[in-house]
């Protein structure tokens, strides 16, 4: 994102033609990305809870996210299934 905006604003063919300012800002951005990026053998400590994670709250977190997520694809796909069937029974009860 940040290096199409980058690349739209400083670029040749952007609004203010900057070599300079283009670098600049493409550099900070992928130190941005380095900076957030989370390698795996890490993703896989906080998943056991032996590594705290960004602000001390990795493991709780990390299977927040996983489990509402389950939990709202069961949900949405079962009222999905019920509707289906209620379709194809023709609308019976």
């Amino acid at each position: 994102m940040c290096l199409s905006s980058a690349y739209r604003n400083y670029d040749v063919g952007g609004f203010t033609p900057n070599a300079a300012k283009y670098d600049a800002t493409k550099s900070e951005c992928l130190r941005s990305f380095e900076r957030q990026f989370i390698p795996p053998q890490r993703l896989l400590a906080m998943l056991l809870g032996n590594d705290p994670g960004p602000g001390g709250y990795g493991f709780e977190l990390l299977w927040g996210v996983i489990l509402i997520s389950l939990a709202l694809l069961w949900f949405v796909g079962g009222i999905t299934i019920r509707t289906v069937r209620w379709i194809a029974a023709g609308f019976q009860r």
